[in-house]
């Protein structure tokens, strides 16, 4: 699958999204993406699991960030079960990272919200996802996709201001001469 996203729009005023019956609210600019979660090194994505909206934050400092309660309600994954690799340091707070793997939903070209019928693509994030506690101040809004797990998977990420388009795509393989 080269193509993750194709033309992934992201709007000028703010917005609302649909997710599990409630509208949520997104802020202009802000770059939502589709993602599930399981634990580490699972093969495949089961079609079983939850996707949740997360903004893709390119000044996020870390591979993902989630809060506790989204990660139980959203992701169907209790913390309890996920195994402890470290701590960082994220706003001056110290958060738990665990071992689990983030996996990124294809859109549908031209469609933020419309999934396309393509199998989810597996960040490998073997240095984990930063969880906030509940209740937590600083805890984001909505989960975060960093850039550094864009890097760590080696992906292309174009995004198109102008037209207000994102495309995300794999390393390709074989170039033309």
């Amino acid at each position: 699958m080269p193509i993750i996203l194709r033309d992934l729009p992201f709007f000028d005023a703010p917005t609302a999204l649909l997710f599990q019956g409630r509208h949520v609210s997104v802020k202009a600019d802000q770059i939502i993406v589709w993602v599930g979660i399981t634990k580490i090194r699972q093969k495949y994505f089961h079609p079983s699991h939850p996707f949740f909206p997360a903004i893709l934050d390119t000044g996020h400092n870390h591979n993902f960030s989630i809060r506790e309660d989204h990660l139980i309600r959203w992701a169907g994954l209790d913390s309890r079960y996920l195994t402890r690799t470290r701590e960082i340091r994220i706003a001056g707070k110290q958060l738990p990272v665990l071992a689990a793997d983030v996996w990124l939903r294809p859109n549908e070209r031209g469609k933020r919200d419309v999934p396309a019928e393509e199998t989810p693509f597996s960040l490998g994030i073997d240095w984990g996802i930063a969880v906030y506690p509940k209740g937590a101040p600083n805890a984001p809004r909505l989960p975060l996709l960093g850039l550094r797990a864009l890097r760590l998977a080696e992906l292309h990420l174009t995004i198109d201001c102008r037209r207000r388009a994102v495309k995300l795509r794999t390393t390709r393989r074989f170039w033309p001469f």
